[in-house]
């Protein structure tokens, strides 16, 4: 089985999706906010 995984890096959280590249579903999912202090 192959992943691909996308990224997305915005100015308060970093986003990030795992999916399976054959069937394209959705394998998982994940957030995490960016420290205090970071800009």
């Amino acid at each position: 089985m192959t992943y691909v995984a996308g990224v997305d890096s915005s100015t308060q959280s970093v986003k990030v999706v795992v999916c399976d590249a054959e069937t394209g579903a959705v394998v998982r999912t994940g957030r995490a906010p960016h420290p205090d202090g970071t800009e």
